[in-house]
């Protein structure tokens, strides 16, 4: 009976020994693995295309959602430091510009 409880605290201590440095890896690498997201491709419109369903359900990005980003991206990061700072800055003149339409270089409008 002596030797059955000895095996079984054994295989306890062991499963407690792996869950425990299991869950120690797993923590060491959710704390020390954080990174800046870095938008890629179309990653960007498709972010200015939510601020615009956030803002009134439709997936036409204006003007005002393109400051909402702006505002919302400021509150929570530096802007100076923001990568895409010289495409949005570009957008936005680009939109008063055009007031809000864009054309293909086939000249359709979208």
């Amino acid at each position: 009976m002596e030797l059955l409880k000895q095996k079984i605290s054994r295989h306890f201590l062991a499963k407690i020994f792996v869950l425990v440095f299991i869950s120690y890896i797993y923590l060491y690498r959710s704390f020390h693995s954080f990174t800046n997201p870095y938008v890629v491709g179309d990653g960007f419109e498709y972010i200015l295309m939510t601020e615009a369903y956030q803002n009134h359900f439709s997936p036409d990005v204006t003007l005002d959602d393109i400051n909402s980003f702006k505002e919302k991206f400021s509150k929570a990061h530096s802007w100076q430091d923001f990568y895409k700072k010289g495409y949005v800055e570009s957008l936005i003149a680009d939109f008063k510009k055009s007031k809000g339409e864009f054309k293909e270089t086939k000249q359709m409008q979208y």
